[in-house]
Protein backbone atom coordinates (compact mmCIF):
# COMPACT_ATOMS: atom_id res chain seq x y z
CA UNK A 1 0.00 0.00 0.00
CA UNK A 2 1.08 3.51 -0.46
CA UNK A 3 0.66 4.62 3.06
CA UNK A 4 2.69 1.80 4.87
CA UNK A 5 6.29 3.20 5.57
CA UNK A 6 8.20 -0.16 5.42
CA UNK A 7 10.24 -1.05 8.06
CA UNK A 8 13.91 0.31 8.17
CA UNK A 9 17.25 0.33 10.42
CA UNK A 10 17.23 3.24 12.26
CA UNK A 11 20.51 4.44 14.30
CA UNK A 12 21.24 3.06 17.80
CA UNK A 13 19.38 4.87 20.65
CA UNK A 14 16.20 5.71 18.45
CA UNK A 15 12.58 5.36 19.99
CA UNK A 16 10.82 2.88 18.91
CA UNK A 17 13.32 0.26 17.88
CA UNK A 18 13.17 -3.69 17.56
CA UNK A 19 15.58 -6.14 18.72
CA UNK A 20 17.19 -6.21 16.26
CA UNK A 21 17.80 -2.06 15.55
CA UNK A 22 15.15 -2.24 12.76
CA UNK A 23 12.04 0.13 12.95
CA UNK A 24 9.02 -2.01 12.45
CA UNK A 25 6.50 -0.86 9.26
CA UNK A 26 4.06 1.82 10.35
CA UNK A 27 0.20 2.87 9.06
CA UNK A 28 -1.58 5.81 9.61
CA UNK A 29 -5.30 4.28 10.37
CA UNK A 30 -7.10 7.98 9.27
CA UNK A 31 -5.80 7.74 5.79
CA UNK A 32 -7.15 4.22 5.55
CA UNK A 33 -10.32 5.38 6.80
CA UNK A 34 -9.94 8.85 4.06
CA UNK A 35 -10.04 6.23 1.19
CA UNK A 36 -13.10 4.50 2.24
CA UNK A 37 -14.96 7.31 2.82
CA UNK A 38 -13.99 8.87 -0.26
CA UNK A 39 -14.04 5.98 -2.43
CA UNK A 40 -10.62 6.57 -4.01
CA UNK A 41 -6.89 5.43 -3.50
CA UNK A 42 -4.47 7.73 -2.41
CA UNK A 43 -1.07 8.01 -4.72
CA UNK A 44 2.07 7.29 -3.36
CA UNK A 45 3.11 11.04 -4.51
CA UNK A 46 0.20 12.67 -2.75
CA UNK A 47 1.15 10.49 0.47
CA UNK A 48 4.56 11.57 0.27
CA UNK A 49 4.00 15.22 0.18
CA UNK A 50 0.77 14.42 2.76
CA UNK A 51 3.91 13.09 4.86
CA UNK A 52 5.89 16.05 4.04
CA UNK A 53 3.70 18.65 5.08
CA UNK A 54 2.22 17.09 8.27
CA UNK A 55 6.27 16.77 9.44
CA UNK A 56 6.79 20.33 8.37
CA UNK A 57 3.37 21.82 10.18
CA UNK A 58 4.17 19.76 13.46
CA UNK A 59 8.04 21.02 13.59
CA UNK A 60 6.75 24.98 12.95
CA UNK A 61 8.40 24.96 9.61
CA UNK A 62 7.09 27.00 6.56
CA UNK A 63 6.58 24.87 3.54
CA UNK A 64 5.71 25.41 -0.24
CA UNK A 65 4.80 22.75 -2.63
CA UNK A 66 4.11 23.02 -6.54
CA UNK A 67 1.46 20.97 -7.80
CA UNK A 68 -0.10 20.28 -11.59
CA UNK A 69 -3.61 20.99 -12.33
CA UNK A 70 -5.94 17.41 -11.83
CA UNK A 71 -2.92 16.39 -8.92
CA UNK A 72 -5.48 16.68 -6.19
CA UNK A 73 -4.27 19.63 -4.13
CA UNK A 74 -8.13 21.10 -2.89
CA UNK A 75 -9.63 17.42 -3.61
CA UNK A 76 -7.37 14.93 -1.48
CA UNK A 77 -4.15 17.20 -0.11
CA UNK A 78 -6.07 20.10 2.02
CA UNK A 79 -8.84 17.91 3.42
CA UNK A 80 -5.90 15.34 4.47
CA UNK A 81 -3.93 17.78 6.06
CA UNK A 82 -6.86 19.48 7.92
CA UNK A 83 -7.31 15.70 8.89
CA UNK A 84 -4.25 15.04 10.33
CA UNK A 85 -3.00 18.11 11.55
CA UNK A 86 -6.43 19.43 13.29
CA UNK A 87 -6.00 17.48 16.35
CA UNK A 88 -7.81 19.45 18.85
CA UNK A 89 -4.34 21.11 20.16
CA UNK A 90 -4.14 23.82 17.27
CA UNK A 91 -6.02 26.14 14.86
CA UNK A 92 -6.56 24.71 11.18
CA UNK A 93 -7.31 28.16 9.43
CA UNK A 94 -7.31 27.37 5.13
CA UNK A 95 -7.04 30.41 3.25
CA UNK A 96 -8.27 30.37 -0.49
CA UNK A 97 -8.84 32.93 -3.35
CA UNK A 98 -12.73 34.28 -2.99
CA UNK A 99 -13.50 32.84 -5.75
CA UNK A 100 -12.54 29.73 -5.09
CA UNK A 101 -14.30 29.45 -1.05
CA UNK A 102 -17.65 28.08 -2.47
CA UNK A 103 -16.26 25.41 -4.30
CA UNK A 104 -13.62 24.65 -1.43
CA UNK A 105 -16.23 24.91 1.05
CA UNK A 106 -18.43 22.14 -0.58
CA UNK A 107 -15.29 19.88 -1.06
CA UNK A 108 -14.43 20.11 2.38
CA UNK A 109 -18.01 19.50 4.00
CA UNK A 110 -18.28 16.73 1.05
CA UNK A 111 -14.93 15.32 2.58
CA UNK A 112 -15.81 15.39 6.49
CA UNK A 113 -19.39 14.52 6.01
CA UNK A 114 -18.80 10.45 6.77
CA UNK A 115 -19.60 9.50 10.65
CA UNK A 116 -15.77 8.35 10.71
CA UNK A 117 -13.92 11.53 9.63
CA UNK A 118 -16.63 14.00 10.76
CA UNK A 119 -15.57 17.28 11.17
CA UNK A 120 -16.74 21.09 11.31
CA UNK A 121 -16.35 23.17 8.35
CA UNK A 122 -16.82 27.10 9.73
CA UNK A 123 -15.93 30.48 7.64
CA UNK A 124 -14.41 33.04 8.62
CA UNK A 125 -15.53 36.05 7.71
CA UNK A 126 -14.50 39.62 8.83
CA UNK A 127 -14.36 43.48 7.45
CA UNK A 128 -13.31 46.61 7.94
CA UNK A 129 -16.36 48.02 9.65
CA UNK A 130 -17.35 44.98 11.63
CA UNK A 131 -16.10 44.50 15.40
CA UNK A 132 -13.77 41.80 17.26
CA UNK A 133 -17.00 40.47 19.41
CA UNK A 134 -16.97 37.71 21.71
CA UNK A 135 -18.73 35.76 19.64
CA UNK A 136 -16.24 36.12 16.88
CA UNK A 137 -13.40 34.94 19.29
CA UNK A 138 -15.32 32.01 20.79
CA UNK A 139 -15.96 30.80 17.31
CA UNK A 140 -12.46 30.43 16.38
CA UNK A 141 -11.58 28.97 20.26
CA UNK A 142 -14.99 26.08 19.61
CA UNK A 143 -12.61 25.56 15.91
CA UNK A 144 -9.95 24.40 18.40
CA UNK A 145 -11.63 22.34 20.62
CA UNK A 146 -14.31 21.20 18.00
CA UNK A 147 -11.58 20.26 15.58
CA UNK A 148 -12.97 22.29 12.49
CA UNK A 149 -11.44 24.09 9.44
CA UNK A 150 -11.55 27.46 9.46
CA UNK A 151 -12.18 28.47 5.81
CA UNK A 152 -11.23 32.33 5.10
CA UNK A 153 -10.66 33.98 2.30
CA UNK A 154 -7.13 36.69 1.92
CA UNK A 155 -9.21 39.83 2.36
CA UNK A 156 -11.29 38.86 5.53
CA UNK A 157 -7.86 37.94 7.01
CA UNK A 158 -5.92 41.50 5.89
CA UNK A 159 -8.80 43.24 7.11
CA UNK A 160 -8.49 41.58 10.32
CA UNK A 161 -5.16 42.59 11.04
CA UNK A 162 -5.96 46.11 9.80
CA UNK A 163 -8.51 46.12 12.24
CA UNK A 164 -6.21 45.40 14.99
CA UNK A 165 -4.01 47.74 13.79
CA UNK A 166 -6.28 50.94 13.40
CA UNK A 167 -7.51 49.51 17.63
CA UNK A 168 -4.14 49.61 18.73
CA UNK A 169 -3.60 53.08 16.76
CA UNK A 170 -6.35 54.56 18.42
CA UNK A 171 -5.46 53.42 22.24
CA UNK A 172 -2.07 54.48 21.35
CA UNK A 173 -2.69 58.02 20.18
CA UNK A 174 -5.78 58.52 21.55
CA UNK A 175 -7.83 59.78 18.75
CA UNK A 176 -11.20 58.22 19.28
CA UNK A 177 -14.51 60.52 19.49
CA UNK A 178 -16.48 59.77 22.52
CA UNK A 179 -18.99 57.36 22.75
CA UNK A 180 -22.20 58.79 22.00
CA UNK A 181 -23.95 55.41 23.25
CA UNK A 182 -23.62 56.76 26.67
CA UNK A 183 -25.33 60.19 25.55
CA UNK A 184 -28.38 58.69 24.33
CA UNK A 185 -28.86 56.51 26.57
CA UNK A 186 -29.10 59.47 29.07
CA UNK A 187 -31.39 61.10 26.80
CA UNK A 188 -33.49 58.12 27.24
CA UNK A 189 -33.84 57.60 30.59
CA UNK A 190 -34.56 61.29 31.20
CA UNK A 191 -37.49 60.82 28.43
CA UNK A 192 -38.40 57.85 30.06
CA UNK A 193 -37.45 55.32 27.16
CA UNK A 194 -36.78 52.23 27.38
CA UNK A 195 -32.90 51.23 27.34
CA UNK A 196 -31.64 49.54 23.90
CA UNK A 197 -29.78 46.73 23.84
CA UNK A 198 -26.50 47.25 24.55
CA UNK A 199 -23.98 46.70 21.58
CA UNK A 200 -20.37 46.12 20.77
CA UNK A 201 -20.16 49.17 18.28
CA UNK A 202 -18.93 51.56 20.88
CA UNK A 203 -16.13 53.10 20.26
CA UNK A 204 -14.97 54.76 24.16
CA UNK A 205 -11.87 53.48 25.00
CA UNK A 206 -12.85 50.75 27.46
CA UNK A 207 -15.13 49.06 24.67
CA UNK A 208 -11.64 49.85 22.16
CA UNK A 209 -9.65 47.68 24.71
CA UNK A 210 -12.00 45.17 25.02
CA UNK A 211 -11.77 44.36 21.29
CA UNK A 212 -8.20 44.89 20.95
CA UNK A 213 -8.07 42.57 23.78
CA UNK A 214 -10.06 40.21 21.69
CA UNK A 215 -8.40 40.68 18.62
CA UNK A 216 -4.84 40.08 20.22
CA UNK A 217 -6.06 36.90 21.83
CA UNK A 218 -7.37 35.75 18.50
CA UNK A 219 -4.15 36.54 16.62
CA UNK A 220 -2.18 33.88 19.43
CA UNK A 221 -4.70 31.57 18.32
CA UNK A 222 -3.48 31.88 14.39
CA UNK A 223 -0.07 32.05 15.22
CA UNK A 224 0.02 28.65 17.62
CA UNK A 225 -1.57 27.50 14.42
CA UNK A 226 -1.36 26.22 11.08
CA UNK A 227 -2.38 28.15 7.74
CA UNK A 228 -2.49 25.78 4.69
CA UNK A 229 -3.20 28.00 1.39
CA UNK A 230 -4.58 27.08 -1.53
CA UNK A 231 -3.74 28.95 -4.87
CA UNK A 232 -0.58 30.14 -2.66
CA UNK A 233 0.90 32.23 -5.99
CA UNK A 234 -2.26 33.76 -6.19
CA UNK A 235 -3.09 34.85 -2.15
CA UNK A 236 0.42 35.93 -2.40
CA UNK A 237 0.72 38.02 -5.38
CA UNK A 238 3.63 40.59 -5.34
CA UNK A 239 1.54 42.94 -7.20
CA UNK A 240 -2.57 41.82 -6.77
CA UNK A 241 -2.44 40.06 -3.66
CA UNK A 242 -4.70 41.05 -0.18
CA UNK A 243 -1.95 39.81 1.56
CA UNK A 244 0.91 40.64 -0.08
Amino acid sequence: RAHVTPPKRAPPGAAGVGADGVVPASLDPRMLVFEFAGGMVLRPPQVSLISKLVSGATQGRSMCHQMLMGEGKTTVIAPMLALLIGDGSMLVTQIVPTPLLRFSHATLRSAFSAPPLHKPVWTFRFDRRASVTIELLDKVRAAVTERAVLLSTPAAVKAFLLKLLELLHLLDTGQYPKNLNSIGEKMRRVMRLKPRKVTDDRIDKASLQQQAARAVALLQLWKSGVGIIDEVDVVLHPLKSELN
